[in-house]
């Protein structure tokens, strides 16, 4: 099992909603995208993903629609609405917020730290 695969579980409605604030993809897109931009260290199966595409629809972050697209099947695209759009506004914030934080326990030394910083 790789390390990162547990960070992977809280952060993926933020990247989704990351994605869908460039413009409207369906699923298999917007896994294709993750995958192609993470160079394959962040891949999603069908069934973890579209349950939390719908939980974001149920949440009203996003919608979904669908587009006839040449002789196949419709597909069912994604669109960020301006609740997803604030929603993502904040995760952004928070998670600049935290990854500082990660990198300042990443970078500590501790005779750096006296004591009585800790007490």
């Amino acid at each position: 099992m790789r390390y990162c695969d547990g960070f992977k579980k809280g952060i993926m409605d933020f990247l989704y909603l990351r994605i869908l604030a460039e413009g409207d993809c369906y699923g298999y897109q917007i896994s294709q995208i993750l995958k192609k931009v993470t160079n394959g260290v962040i891949e999603v199966t069908n069934g973890s993903m579209y349950t939390s595409l719908d939980r974001l629809v149920s949440k009203g972050y996003i919608t979904d629609y669908k587009r006839a697209v040449g002789d196949t099947p419709p597909r069912i695209y994604y669109h960020i609405e301006d609740a997803g759009r604030e929603v993502l506004g904040y995760m952004l914030e928070g998670y600049d917020e935290f990854e500082k934080a990660v990198h300042m326990v990443l970078d500590y030394v501790p005779h750096e730290v006296s004591q009585e910083d800790v007490v």
